[in-house]
């Protein structure tokens, strides 16, 4: 038996356009004027129909790019500030003495620096399946935030931690990260 073709209309766009698409959309969202980093159904129908001619509705084109082996995601954020070898240095110089603090009858004490963004902070973006993009913040998108921070903060007494069953040592201070006044 010989194998039928496939019925329904040719694809507009060739296989060769295609692979073009694909390297289009990997230069990212920003390189074709767009605000931030995500890919979404009717940007790279635009993006199409810019560079090729061809206008396809935006439903339409989440079956051409699943036939391209990408998928929609959801990308982890990270923030502006974020610096490896802070990092690095403060799982080896700080873990170790909070590791210890349980042993040592320490309490550990969490302050944390809150803002507002006018973003969602759940979005997403089409990327090649298995290759999930990291949202890195642009000096435009820092700017939708708004400019107020807060940052709780109490101070417990000795006598509270007494009142628990604890020893009258203070708690161990824990700095996470640098705190920015508004």
């Amino acid at each position: 038996m010989m194998a039928k073709p496939h019925p329904g209309r040719p694809s507009r766009l060739p296989p060769e356009q295609r692979e073009e698409l694909l390297g289009l959309l990997l230069e990212g969202p920003l390189a074709h004027g767009y605000a931030n980093q995500l890919w979404t159904l009717p940007r790279i129908a635009r993006v199409i129909e810019g560079r090729f001619g061809v206008r396809y509705h935006p439903a339409h084109v989440w079956k051409i790019l699943h036939s391209c082996g990408w998928s929609c995601q959801k990308p982890p954020r990270w923030g502006k500030e974020r610096d490896e070898e802070q990092i690095q240095a403060w799982r080896n110089e700080r873990w170790p003495h909070i590791k210890n603090a349980k042993k040592e009858n320490r309490s550990i004490v969490f302050l944390d620096e809150s803002g507002f963004m006018l973003q969602p902070l759940v979005r997403r973006t089409w990327a090649p399946r298995g290759q999930t993009p990291i949202l890195r913040p642009s000096a435009e998108g820092w700017l939708r935030c708004l400019p107020h921070n807060i940052i709780p903060s109490f101070e417990p007494s000795t006598r509270d931690f007494a009142a628990q069953g604890r020893p009258k040592r203070s708690p161990l201070p824990l700095a996470c990260a640098s705190f920015s006044q508004s």
